[in-house]
């Protein structure tokens, strides 16, 4: 059972649907057909965090690829970026920003100026 899960929260990374205002552990398990107390518990077993965790984790990542690759997007004002990723508010995603990368996302953005300046 858990195997098939599995292959959905892969089919919704591949996706981008973890990009989805408001999408929540009840909201995710209806749409991989099981209960959200064991979709939680396969999450926290194989990806090896809760489910706000994971959620957080996949947008950020999503953010420093799309930041580091698209200088359109880099350009866009942070509340902008937010709503992109799916989050509610700016600060939300500057928090969980700065809480996977350890660096406050202004700071951030400076830095893959400098080294894109560099490259060039």
């Amino acid at each position: 059972m858990s195997q098939a899960i599995l292959n959905e929260l892969e089919n919704f990374e591949t996706k981008e649907q973890f990009l989805v205002t408001g999408i929540t552990l009840g909201s995710l398990a209806k749409k991989v057909k099981t209960n959200s107390k064991y979709l939680s518990e396969v999450i926290n077993t194989y990806k090896g965090k809760n489910f706000a965790a994971y959620l957080n984790d996949l947008r950020i990542d999503y953010a420093i690829n799309r930041l580091a690759t698209d200088k359109k997007f880099r350009s866009y004002k942070i509340s902008s970026i937010a709503e992109e990723l799916g989050y509610n508010t700016e600060q939300a995603f500057m928090l969980a920003f700065k809480k996977r990368t350890g660096t406050p996302l202004s700071i951030y953005l400076k830095e893959i100026e400098i080294v894109l300046e560099s490259t060039n």
